[in-house]
């Protein structure tokens, strides 16, 4: 099953430039946040225009049969990294999305990389939001072994790292309690409402937007086979149709005879031996990967299978099953529970761009660097 939009809407924002998310630095020293914080207005723009491009499928985004204009944004939910027994802001901010009786529903996640605003939507983390009571301060902090929501009165777990992956940080029982104290961040609360601009802008007769409805299959906790979970969805998907779930992360693992990371081009070429089928083009780089996914998506109705790099190194597979031609994309993560999809951002111009999306598992972004699709 895809779903299409053809060319008759489009975002009509004007970006502004954003530098550093246009924030002063000073906001986010590790001191008690205040909650009168303002949104600023073109990281606003940057996050409506992200959820206006997830319209089409928004029930895999938290926002079911909510109309729009019932959505407000809160206030930026700040991160903190545990780097050398210390407590240190990360570069990464967490807008709740609120529907009409101030319910979390949804998230947004700012951050920057190479100048460029990057904006992911996901229900990530929306589930124990839910359970905090608006009037308590929190914030998201991420140690060795995953992210936790923090409150002056609990700390959650929220996820687990792949395996033996620690993104450089230190454990959070290495830092005292009055420190970790000092990272309550706001009130869960919805501040500005959502008041986007759709406007007719006529292309021609091509589609826009293609979203492929890949199933979700994630991958086992703790371990290091995000590979196979992709392998797995995508074959469920050609083979079997959306919502299959046939094969498993780790039926697919069996089958290849590794429980380990494998590089892309191993996972493409043993898919392709195993099921004859699929006949996937292992790209050795990132080249071309605009028009390449795009056909992949659109023309071949064929999930893409993405090799990413974060941005603290090491590599995670997720699969591409859904592009916007004026800037964004749709992930499926195999490491996220919490969310069947998740979007990113496109930058960048010509037939190579780069395509961004922020893990918040991780803490940290990533960037596409290898892919197999279908020629």
């Amino acid at each position: 099953m895809r779903i299409t939009l053809k060319s008759k809407r489009t975002i009509s924002i004007i970006f502004s430039i954003v530098i550093a998310l246009s924030i002063s630095p000073n906001a986010f020293a590790v001191t008690p946040h205040k909650t009168n914080i303002q949104i600023h207005q073109p990281i606003y723009d940057k996050i409506e225009a992200a959820i206006l491009s997830i319209l089409p499928e928004k029930e895999h985004y938290g926002l079911n049969d909510l109309n729009i204009s019932e959505l407000s944004l809160g206030q930026y939910i700040p991160s903190f990294e545990i780097v050398n027994n210390k407590l240190v802001p990360l570069d990464l901010y967490f807008y709740p999305i609120f529907d009409g009786e101030n319910k979390v529903v949804s998230m947004a996640a700012i951050t920057t990389v190479n100048g460029d605003t990057i904006v992911s939507i996901s229900t990530a983390f929306v589930e124990q939001l839910q359970s905090i009571m608006p009037n308590c301060k929190v914030s998201i902090v991420y140690d060795s072994d995953g992210p936790y929501l923090l409150t002056q009165h609990t700390m959650i777990k929220l996820a687990d790292y792949p395996m033996n992956m620690d993104f450089g940080r230190s454990n959070i029982t290495a830092v005292n309690s009055s420190e970790l104290q000092q990272a309550n961040g706001v009130s869960l609360l919805g501040t500005k409402p959502l008041t986007p601009d759709l406007q007719i802008r006529p292309l021609g007769e091509d589609d826009d937007s293609i979203y492929l409805a890949v199933p979700k299959v994630l991958q086992p906790t703790g371990s290091s086979i995000c590979w196979a979970a992709c392998v797995a969805s995508t074959v469920n998907y050609k083979y079997y149709g959306p919502g299959s779930a046939v094969y498993t992360a780790q039926d697919i693992a069996d089958m290849y005879g590794y429980n380990t990371a494998l590089g892309c081009a191993q996972v493409i070429n043993t898919m392709n031996a195993l099921f004859s089928n699929m006949q996937y083009t292992n790209n050795g780089g990132n080249n071309n990967n605009f028009p390449n996914i795009w056909s992949s998506l659109s023309s071949k109705d064929s999930p893409v299978i993405g090799r990413f790099e974060y941005s603290t190194g090491g590599g995670h597979f997720m699969v591409i099953r859904g592009m916007n031609y004026y800037g964004t994309f749709s992930v499926m993560d195999p490491l996220e529970a919490g969310a069947t999809y998740r979007s990113g951002t496109i930058t960048g111009t010509g037939n190579t761009r780069n395509f961004s999306i922020i893990s918040y598992t991780g803490g940290s972004t990533l960037t596409l660097t290898h892919y197999g699709y279908k020629y």
